[in-house]
Formats: C-alpha cells, sequence, structure tokens
C-alpha cells in the first residue's frame, strides 16, 4: 500500500474532472450544511479531519454518480475514492460552488452550501468545535468564524461568502463584498482572507490499494474500516457487500428508495437491504446475507421491490400515508413479506387481520423500543412457521403492553411524542375528518409535513390563566400542551390567533358540517367550550379519543374494506344525472374526443365550480361521462405531473381553484372515491358569500348554474344577477 499526501486543491480537481470516482459500495452522500461548515472550521483552525483511502483499479468496476452535481462521468475513472467521500464532496461543493445532492426532509435536492467567513472573528480562535470526521455530528457550538448564509450573514460585508474567496480571489471577493479600499481594517481582512486561501493547501493522508488488489478484498477492507470506525449503520455495510457482486444494484435502490420519497415513505437504501433480507431469508439480520448467491438476491429484489410498493399503498389505505406517522419504519417489513408470501392479494380476512395487528404494534411501540431486532425476527419467524401468523404477532404485542385497547386514562398528560397522537391522527383520517382551515379532507402538507398539522382547541395562555392557581404554572403549561386539546389541521384554528372554542367552534360545524367535530372526538356539548370546564373537555374527549382507536382496533377489516368506497348517496345521485346541483365532467385534462392533453378542459371544470358557487352550490364528479358511465380519472394523472397520483392531481385543481380567490376556494372540498375501481374525484361546491369571477379586471367573466347546464351571463345581466343574489356586491 503506497502512502502519500494530496493537498485539497488536488483531489477537488482530481474528484471534479472524474479522474477520481465513487465504487459502488460507497454510500450516497449524508452530510448536512452545519457538518460542512464544522469541517471547513476545522480545518482553518488546522485540526486533523481523517485520512483519504484510493484504490487504484486494474480492471473496470461499477461506479455510481458523485453527490456533486457537475463531477466528471465514469468514463475516466482511473482510481476509485473508498473512504474521504463526505469530506471532499463537501470540500468540492464550497470551494467550486458545485451544487450537491443531499437530502433535505424526507426528499433528495440538489443545492448549494453557502457558507460565509466572518472576517472580524476573535483574535484567538477559539477551540470548541471538535475533531470533524464522519462521526462528527457537526453541531459544535462555535459558530464565530463560519456560518451558514443566513439572516445574520446578510447585508454585513465583515462576512464573506467562503465560495467567492476560492473563485475570485481576496481582494475582489472582498471588494465585491462591499468592504472599501479605505477600510482600517483593510490588511487584517486580507491576511484572514489570505489564511481562508490556505484551505486549498491543506494535505490530507493518502493511501492507495495495489491495483492488483481485488473487488472482493476491497470490499473487506471498506467493511471493516467503517466498522471499526463506527461510520456506517450495519445495513450499509451489508449493502457494500451485495453491491460490490451485483453490478448496477446500487443504482435499482437509489431508484426505489426516490420512488419511495415521491410516495411520502422516507426509506433509503440501506432499509431496502432489511427488506430484502426478510424476503431471502426470513430475518432481518446481515450474518447470512454473503450465503446468498448473487442470482437469488436479484429474483428477490423483484419481489422485495413489489411488496414494498403494494405495502406503502396498504399503508396509506389504512390512513397511514407517510413515515412521519410511524413511530418504527420496523411497521412496514412484516407486511412487505406477508405481501410477498401471500401473492400480493390480501383476502377480506386477513386484510382485517394486518390491520389490527399493525394499528396495535403502532400504539403500543412494537419495534419503538427495548430489543426491536429481536422482536421484528420473532415476527418474521411467526410469518414464515406460524398456522395463523397475524394471531400469533397480536398476542406478542399483548404480551408486550399488557392489552390491546385503548382506555382514556393512557391519553391523559401524553404530548406530541406519543404514539398514540399519532394513532388520534389515522383514526381522523379514517373518520373522513376534514382540515378545520381548508376544508379539503385532512391530509399530511408535503411542505410543512406532519409536525405543522396541529392546532390546539383552547389556547394555550386561556389554559395557564386559568388553571394557575389551582394548579401552578408549570402544570397549567403542561395540560395546555395535552394531546386531547389538539386537533388536526393546518389552517387557522383557535390557539394560534387567541379564539376561543364557544366562538369559532359553531362556525367550524355550520362551515364545514357537524362531522367537522365528531371526526375528531371534539365534544358537541357547548358547556365544555368554556375554558372554566377545561379539565371536564381533557376527559370527554379522552372517552371519545380511546373510542375511536378501538374502533379501528375492534373492525379494521370493515373500514379498511370500504375505503373510498363510494357512500349510496353518490351512487344515487350520479344515477340520477345531471341537474341543477350535481355536473358530470369526464376528465380535467385529458380530452377523449381528440385522445391528448387539452388545457381548455381544466377552466371549463373551473367555470362548473364558480357557476355552481354563484348559485346554491352542488357536486362535480370528475371521471363521469355525460351519460353516467364510470371513466375514473386514471388517464388524468400522468398529465398532472411527473409523479402520476391523486395528490398530484388534487393539487393541480387546487391550485386552479385558488384563482377564484382566496376566500372563494374555502366554499370548495375534495374528496376522491372508488367507483367500480376507478378513481372519481368528488368536488362538493358550497353556495358562495358573494360572486365569483373566473378572471380578473375587465377580462372577469361570470357564470351560473340554470338547470343541469351553466352559462356565462353578460356584464348587464351579471350585474343585475350580482345584484339580486348578492346585496352589497353589485
Amino acid at each position: 500500500m503506497e502512502e502519500t499526501s494530496r493537498t485539497v486543491e488536488r483531489l477537488v480537481g482530481q474528484f471534479m474532472d472524474g479522474d477520481i470516482q465513487l465504487p459502488e459500495i460507497q454510500r450516497n452522500y449524508v452530510w448536512t450544511k452545519e457538518k460542512v461548515r464544522a469541517l471547513v472550521d476545522s480545518i482553518y483552525k488546522g485540526y486533523p479531519s481523517g485520512s483519504i483511502l484510493l484504490w487504484e483499479t486494474a480492471t473496470p468496476v461499477q461506479t455510481h454518480s458523485p453527490a456533486a452535481a457537475e463531477a466528471g462521468s465514469t468514463a475516466k475513472a482511473t482510481t476509485l475514492l473508498l473512504d474521504g467521500q463526505q469530506r471532499i464532496t463537501s470540500l468540492a461543493a464550497v470551494t467550486t460552488g458545485t451544487p450537491i445532492r443531499m437530502k433535505v426532509g424526507g426528499s433528495v435536492k440538489t443545492v448549494t452550501i453557502d457558507i460565509c467567513f466572518n472576517m472580524d472573528h476573535p483574535e484567538a480562535l477559539p477551540d470548541s468545535d471538535s475533531q470533524d470526521d464522519e462521526d462528527d455530528d457537526g453541531d459544535a457550538a462555535d459558530h464565530r468564524i463560519f456560518r451558514l448564509a443566513g439572516r445574520t450573514t446578510a447585508g454585513d460585508p465583515r462576512w464573506i461568502p467562503i465560495t467567492e474567496v476560492f473563485k475570485k480571489g481576496d481582494a475582489a471577493a472582498l471588494f465585491d463584498n462591499g468592504i472599501k479600499p479605505t477600510d482600517p481594517n483593510l490588511q487584517k481582512y486580507l491576511a484572514r482572507l489570505a489564511r481562508l486561501s490556505k484551505l486549498k493547501e491543506y494535505k490530507y493522508p493518502v493511501q492507495i490499494l495495489e491495483k492488483g488488489t481485488p473487488y472482493s478484498e476491497v470490499t473487506d477492507i471498506f467493511v471493516r474500516l467503517n466498522s471499526q470506525g463506527a461510520n456506517l449503520r450495519r445495513s450499509d455495510l451489508a449493502l457494500a457487500h451485495v453491491t460490490s457482486r451485483w453490478t448496477g444494484a446500487m443504482d435499482l435502490f437509489t431508484e426505489t428508495a426516490d420512488e419511495c420519497r415521491q410516495r411520502g415513505f422516507d426509506i433509503d437504501e440501506g432499509f431496502l437491504i432489511k427488506c430484502l433480507m426478510s424476503v431471502s431469508t426470513d430475518q432481518n439480520k446481515f450474518k447470512s446475507i454473503d450465503k446468498i448467491d448473487t442470482a437469488r438476491l436479484e429474483k428477490d429484489w423483484v419481489l422485495t421491490r413489489r411488496g414494498l410498493f403494494f405495502a406503502i399503498d396498504f399503508f396509506k389505505d389504512a390512513g397511514i400515508e407517510t413515515t412521519d406517522v410511524l413511530p418504527s419504519l420496523f411497521l412496514l417489513v412484516p407486511v412487505v413479506r406477508l405481501a410477498v408470501k401471500n401473492g400480493f392479494a390480501f383476502g377480506r380476512d386477513m386484510e382485517g387481520k394486518i390491520l389490527r395487528w399493525l394499528y396495535a404494534a403502532l400504539i403500543w411501540g412494537r419495534y419503538s423500543r427495548g430489543a426491536t431486532e429481536t422482536m421484528l425476527d420473532e415476527d418474521l419467524a411467526l410469518i414464515r412457521d406460524s398456522a395463523d401468523p397475524l394471531a400469533a404477532m397480536l398476542e406478542r404485542v399483548r404480551r408486550q403492553s399488557g392489552r390491546i385497547e385503548v382506555k382514556a386514562e393512557d391519553l391523559a398528560g401524553k404530548t406530541k411524542k406519543s404514539s398514540l397522537f399519532k394513532m388520534m391522527y389515522i383514526a381522523a383520517r379514517k373518520a373522513g375528518a376534514k382540515d378545520w382551515g381548508s376544508g379539503l379532507a385532512l391530509g399530511i402538507d408535503a411542505e410543512h409535513g406532519f409536525k405543522a398539522m396541529h392546532r390546539q382547541v383552547f389556547s394555550r395562555a386561556d389554559v395557564v390563566s386559568a388553571l394557575r392557581k389551582r394548579h401552578g404554572p408549570k402544570e397549567a403549561g403542561r395540560m395546555a400542551g395535552d394531546i386531547a386539546n389538539m386537533v388536526f389541521s393546518l389552517g387557522h384554528v383557535a390557539g394560534t390567533a387567541g379564539g376561543r372554542p364557544a366562538e369559532y367552534l359553531p362556525a367550524i360545524a355550520d362551515k364545514l358540517g357537524p362531522g367537522a367535530l365528531d371526526s375528531q372526538c371534539v365534544p358537541d356539548d357547548p358547556n365544555l367550550w368554556s375554558v372554566d370546564r377545561y379539565e371536564d373537555f381533557l376527559a370527554e374527549r379522552r372517552e371519545g379519543l380511546a373510542a375511536a382507536i378501538n374502533g379501528l382496533l375492534e373492525s379494521p377489516g370493515r373500514s379498511s374494506r370500504r375505503r373510498n368506497a363510494p357512500p349510496p348517496d353518490d351512487l344515487a345521485i350520479i344515477g340520477g344525472g345531471e341537474s341543477q346541483t350535481v355536473e358530470f365532467k369526464s376528465s380535467m385534462l385529458y380530452d377523449y374526443r381528440l385522445d391528448r392533453k387539452n388545457p381548455v378542459l381544466r377552466s371549463e371544470l373551473l367555470k362548473e365550480i364558480a357557476a355552481l358557487m354563484n348559485a346554491d352550490g352542488g357536486i362535480v364528479y370528475v371521471g363521469v361521462a355525460d351519460d353516467g358511465s364510470i371513466l375514473g380519472i386514471e388517464r388524468d394523472y400522468k398529465l398532472a405531473g411527473r409523479r402520476a397520483s391523486w395528490d398530484v392531481w388534487l393539487q393541480s385543481l387546487v391550485n386552479a381553484v385558488k384563482s377564484l380567490g382566496a376566500a372563494e376556494a374555502k366554499n370548495v372540498s375534495y374528496e376522491r372515491v372508488k367507483i367500480e375501481g376507478k378513481t372519481v374525484a368528488k368536488i362538493t361546491v358550497r353556495k358562495g358569500g358573494g360572486p365569483a369571477y373566473i378572471g380578473r379586471g375587465r377580462e372577469a367573466e361570470f357564470a351560473v348554474r340554470e338547470g343541469p347546464t351553466s352559462r356565462w351571463l353578460g356584464t348587464k345581466e351579471a350585474h343585475e344577477y350580482i345584484r339580486a343574489r348578492f346585496p352589497g356586491h353589485g
């Protein structure tokens, strides 16, 4: 093995040119921006930051794309990077300004890393940052020298973007940042920038494996190196073993992980290996992975991938639309295994049993505490060996928790971190709850996530004020944060603006119907809507929440079998044909006559919505032909965006409806129903409190519903209609 050293500038240059590549056994880029900041800080202070391990290949080896978006192609690969990927990628990003692909929230995005350097930092360099290697969590408290660009650094010429220094040179970057040549600190600033620029001259110890080293031995070195340093999870090490002998596997796993994230399930390649092991070996540990031949792994992977997507769809139908609602990803593994074992089809009885086990395991933390790996292996063994595995798995949950059913007292004093809080959300979704702010079906917003989904019924200030004398301020504050005081909504609810339940709950019930309260188990007794009865409110709501959760545990199959099923009144309404309050639309995007996308169809749908709003309200069914035959909207999905799904289609419609105006958009709610195995969009339109126009200014048009059709009104006719229908708006 050759030992040498190379500067950051040389390593970054070789990496960007493609002379240094990543072998397929390497994991993806996992660092955060803060961790990159800590690395730069360490190098500036002269701390050691690890070493680099390279392998000069004698024969072609499968590589995978680096996170740096502009790094060179695999065709030029002469050397492979075994250790140091995170550091070299990070340094490439900050010295060249190259965007990199990194995980942000639940998705992978291409971003730039903007770090600023404080030219007025203390003379004596503080040493509170730890030596930075791939184990460092990057959360050191000292940010006096380097900070991520933000409000603190914006507009302050003393904080200079370090990428600008590396790209422009010290003086040019300094003056472009707003420092004047007459500044009394000019020489100090230039000296510090010169020191910063020397980051590119920082030398890493480099070890180079010989060309003749076989790939199997390289993989063993990689695994041992990372095992000793505890830099990789066991799943990552197993991933290295698999990808070293299965060419192209990493690309398959990465593609699947990306698809899962697009569906709201934040899953990485390491977890996919765990699922694959459960299918191949009926256990989740990786000790036997070397004994499975590659052909078997490839075959089992096809089954695993299909089983995973089947499980995700199953979870979504169970009210679990993202991994934000799961206390443990392990809950997916048994369902993946059951899907594969049962040929990707669950009968009614099995579906009910799986749902009951799933809800019970979620409530009582089957894989959230204790020996989780052992518990998962126990359940996988039951799936393999037991005549009735789900009954046996449920019994293990019972033994672990003492019981399956939930009692009201179980919810007392629980916080948002409790699994019962997540079960409250699932129960609300299964009950058809609507977001109190938007009026739409309850669902997790992709931008804000589950953490933003809750609001307080009683404001914290009111609760603390009412209870502090009896319980003390600390206990009163804790009681205000009780989950029985939480409802699920992204929009405005009382606790965010000081509103009181007695004032706003009647308005919500009037706007969304009495089911808006009942679906979230909010007591409908107005006497409990006073803060003086707060503790009684909590007790009453806990009883309702426990009953709702137990209802899912007792009859999960019934609620599951009816998921998205059209209620009888929908079938009756469609059977009655179009009318003053009912409109059918074949699609929103796909033109059946032209056999292609037609943007005019969305405009026509918007016209029908506005016309109903300007009349007495009603329902628009999209996916239903004029004669009442069911077409579904599946053909629309692929035309709505790259992700062919209900969520993307609905967002396209919601954005169009917003053009009517914010107030008008609140009069529209949306629901997905299944009819004859096809997806139909049910759009409920409430009568507006004012006129709804299509367009703005002189281009604005006004439509109204008349019988089974809608028509545009001329200026004079519209004026007269509005004056009569909406007094004060004419």
